[in-house]
């Protein structure tokens, strides 16, 4: 297996290709011809757009793999929701697929898209083996929920020459590992039970108190539980020779929406930047119009997350706040002022900033928006069910960690690569021995509905 591994050639690639098939199959087999149909479709697509010289030929091409991919993802991810919607309306006869949404299809989309748009815009030359584009499209550890990666990122290291694992990548991909799980089976996992998920399952039974604990308590779940995702991955990549892209840079110290933004779940807010933001116009265009592309684009943002009108009201809250952040920042600018870097000033534009977004994020954890007005309504209630002082603690210090402290997690990833390879092997048999004594139940990744 060693030798498999540190093999340069096509063996290694193949071994990995075939292994992602099998993990995906696991799943559900019958979602596997999903990957392949994107596969063989863009694989051919951008062979076709670089051949062709007349731009018109090119476009065409270029909107058979949007309409092609997106057409799939709307059919299983949309379809049910937006007929839902108009039976209710109209009383219109309108037949369901009731088909369980494929894992990861809205991750892997986006990989397969970024290639053909980057191959049209001539910014990438398409690869001449498909057995190389079907790996970068399926390779499993960040294949269900991300990091989303680009064709330019990925198959450079699956030439001949690139790197394979070396003790020292194993031993950061191992540490990238334990900090995942930490934050998934410790933080996510037991705040989500304990606080969460009882919760928002049964908002009238609690208190002012325990609704903004939870509040609280649900930012950290989903951070917790989708960088802990991300850690994983890009540890176990690394453990195989392979960089993925940083997916979250501490987003509870920004001090603006905009920074947060640049800071949560990276490789999407890049995507949507460069292959939606900018072709609206951007920045480039009237202040007003720069304006509306912001909302324009964190409304779809919104939409990728879900079917459901509580998504795309969730990106529409945050777009109104990017724009309110970039008003003031022009203001600021025009002004010759800087942010000041006072401990007070700096704890009160985290405090706004980190409030806001735990409040706009009760859309996002509710199932419905009358699930989220109901919780709206909790905060005003007084009196009431509050959770016990353990789960409490968890969450204040939470706060103090990945808000307050300054480097909230560069501190646990130095602290694991200094320590030995023993040393760090116990701390990850303590964490599962952690999560054997407390799961009573399987808790999936909560972006693996996405």
């Amino acid at each position: 297996m060693d030798l498999l591994l540190r093999h340069r050639g096509n063996g290694r690639k193949l071994f990995f290709l075939f292994a992602s098939w099998f993990f995906y199959a696991c799943w559900d087999w019958r979602f596997l011809s999903l990957i392949l149909f994107s596969t063989v479709l863009d694989f051919f697509v951008g062979s076709r757009i670089h051949k062709s010289i007349a731009k018109k030929t090119r476009r065409l091409w270029l909107l058979l793999s949007l309409f092609g991919n997106l057409g799939i993802l709307a059919t299983f991810k949309y379809y049910d929701f937006f007929a839902e919607s108009l039976i209710q309306l109209t009383g219109a006869s309108i037949p369901l697929i009731q088909v369980a949404l494929p894992v990861g299809i809205s991750f892997y989309t986006f990989q397969t898209l970024s290639y053909t748009i980057d191959i049209y815009r001539k910014q990438l030359v398409p690869t001449r083996s498909f057995s190389d584009f079907a790996l970068f499209v399926a390779f499993f550890p960040q294949l269900v929920a991300g990091p989303i990666v680009r064709a330019r990122e990925f198959l450079p290291q699956l030439e001949p020459n690139a790197a394979t694992p070396t003790p020292t990548k194993v031993q950061q991909g191992l540490s990238d590992i334990i900090v995942g799980l930490f934050k998934k089976v410790v933080i996510a996992d037991t705040i989500g039970r304990g606080i969460g998920d009882p919760f928002f399952e049964n908002p009238e039974a609690y208190g002012t108190l325990g609704a903004i604990c939870a509040i609280y308590a649900v930012a950290f779940q989903f951070y917790g539980d989708f960088d802990g995702y991300s850690r994983i991955a890009i540890g176990c990549g690394r453990m195989l020779g392979f960089e993925l892209p940083e997916n979250f840079r501490s987003p509870f110290t920004s001090r603006t929406m905009i920074d947060l933004l640049r800071r949560w779940h990276i490789t999407l807010s890049t995507w949507m930047r460069d292959y939606l933001y900018f072709p609206l116009g951007g920045n480039r265009c009237s202040p007003k119009r720069a304006l509306f592309n912001v909302v324009a684009t964190m409304f779809l943002v919104g939409l990728w997350h879900g079917a459901g009108w509580n998504f795309p009201i969730w990106g529409l809250l945050l777009g109104l706040g990017l724009m309110v952040s970039h008003l003031r920042e022009n203001s600021r600018i025009s002004k010759g002022k800087q942010l000041s870097n006072s401990m007070g000033a700096v704890l009160f534009q985290r405090a706004c900033v980190f409030n806001y977004w735990c409040l706009v994020g009760v859309f996002f954890r509710a199932q419905t928006f009358p699930d989220a007005m109901d919780v709206f309504a909790t905060l005003l209630r007084g009196p009431g069910l509050q959770f016990d002082p353990i789960h409490g603690l968890l969450t204040i210090a939470c706060i103090a960690w990945f808000c307050i402290s300054a480097r909230p997690d560069k501190w646990l990833e130095e602290k694991l690569i200094s320590i030995s390879p023993e040393a760090r092997g116990a701390v990850l048999v303590l964490i599962l021995g952690f999560v054997a004594a407390v799961q009573t139940s399987a808790t999936p990744f909560i972006y693996f509905q996405f």
